[in-house]
């Protein structure tokens, strides 16, 4: 019996190739958002020790300017914060958009994986069938000379 060989090799190939486009894609944008949610965390913690210093600077004698100054810094880490959160949030929409064309792109792949895997299996029982009438025939034949 001849070899095995997939009609659909090449639609196959190319459903490797888009799958693995879409796995870069999705490796790019989760790049893209651990950056944000670190730019993130960075304003949050200079936040945090910008006001620790003002609690622990804020006795004694305190200029107006310099509340005024550090007022004003404060309120722009808040602004550069809730703009970032924005980012963020962005970047998870656009993250769970390639996360779910990298799951159809799999899924269309694994069907005709699987479609490729059960002509491959029915080839194998028609090629071992063929065999077995084969060894049947030449069985039978041995056995008509025999006797």
């Amino acid at each position: 019996m001849n070899r095995f060989r997939f009609r659909l090799e090449s639609v196959l190939r190319v459903r490797e190739i888009e799958e693995d486009i879409k796995k870069r894609e999705f490796g790019t944008v989760m790049r893209n958002l651990h950056r944000e949610e670190q730019e993130l965390g960075k304003l949050g913690t200079s936040l945090r020790d910008h006001e620790q210093y003002m609690e622990s600077h804020g006795e004694g004698r305190v200029f107006a300017r310099d509340l005024q100054s550090n007022f004003n810094y404060a309120r722009a880490l808040d602004g550069k914060i809730l703009f970032q959160k924005k980012r963020v949030k962005e970047k998870k929409k656009v993250v769970d958009s390639k996360r779910s064309e990298l799951a159809e792109s799999t899924k269309r792949k694994r069907i005709l994986e699987r479609l490729k895997e059960r002509y491959r299996e029915e080839h194998e029982r028609a090629a071992a069938k063929e065999e077995q009438s084969t060894i049947d025939d030449i069985t039978s034949v041995r056995y008509t000379w025999s006797e």
